[in-house]
């Protein structure tokens, strides 16, 4: 994965999950269309369920295009375009099959 900052446009995937219904899921992947900060205040705004981040934090997050989906930019990890991999060194050695 990359170390560049997510932003918006970018392919992300869920991979840490807090116990509200209606932010991100584990493993959903989705396109970032919004971002935004947000102060937690102990509950999720949209299900009122107590939230895993204390009152008082404020913290960055990513919407989901075309979704009710969001989570934190920390529960994230991008996922970088074909472009960027292709220039990767692979040192796989291939095998004649026997």
């Amino acid at each position: 994965m990359s170390d560049k900052p997510i932003s918006v446009g970018d392919l992300v995937q869920v991979v840490r999950w807090g116990k509200c219904r209606c932010n991100g899921r584990l493993g959903l992947i989705f396109r970032v269309s919004s971002m935004g900060e947000w102060d937690a205040g102990g509950f999720c705004s949209n299900c009122k369920t107590q939230s895993v981040i204390p009152p008082g934090v404020k913290f960055t997050y990513a919407r989901a295009e075309g979704m009710a989906a969001y989570a934190p930019v920390h529960w994230l990890r991008r996922i970088p375009p074909l472009d960027d991999l292709e220039g990767e060194k692979r040192d796989e050695k291939l095998k004649e099959p026997a």
